[in-house]
C-alpha cells in the first residue's frame, strides 16, 4: 500500500479525514507529489461559480506557498508535464506541483469565462 501523506489541504481540515476538496500529497513510494480535486462540487452558477471557486483555491495555495517558502516562480518546459499522452500526474517538487496546477486552472478559468 502506498504511503501518502498530505502536504497542503483546502479548506483547511484536519489531514486525517480525508474530506478536503483540494490537496498536494506527498507519496512516498514514488517519491513523487500529486494534486488531487474534488470534481462532485455543485455550484448554482455553473459557468462562473466553478472559476470563482478554483480561482479562491489557487490564491489560497498560493499563501500558503509564499508562507512555507516556498517559490511560486518556477518555469517549466509545457511540454515536460502536458502531452498528447495527457498531463503528467506526479512531480518532483512542491514547486513543480503548483505550477502544473498554475497553468491548468489558468486555463481553465480563461477558457469560457463569461466576463
Amino acid at each position: 500500500m502506498a504511503e501518502k501523506s498530505t502536504i497542503y489541504s483546502y479548506p483547511y481540515r484536519s489531514y486525517d479525514d480525508g474530506l478536503s476538496e483540494f490537496c498536494l500529497v506527498f507519496d512516498a513510494d514514488q517519491q513523487s507529489f500529486s494534486f488531487e480535486i474534488e470534481t462532485l462540487l455543485g455550484f448554482e452558477d455553473s459557468i462562473n461559480d466553478p472559476q470563482k471557486y478554483i480561482s479562491n483555491v489557487f490564491e489560497d495555495f498560493t499563501a500558503w506557498m509564499n508562507e512555507n517558502g516556498y517559490r511560486t516562480d518556477t518555469i517549466i518546459s509545457f511540454w515536460d508535464y502536458f502531452d498528447t499522452d495527457g498531463i503528467n500526474r506526479h512531480f518532483p517538487s512542491v514547486e513543480i506541483s503548483y505550477v502544473v496546477f498554475k497553468t491548468m486552472i489558468q486555463g481553465f478559468i480563461n477558457h469560457g469565462s463569461q466576463s
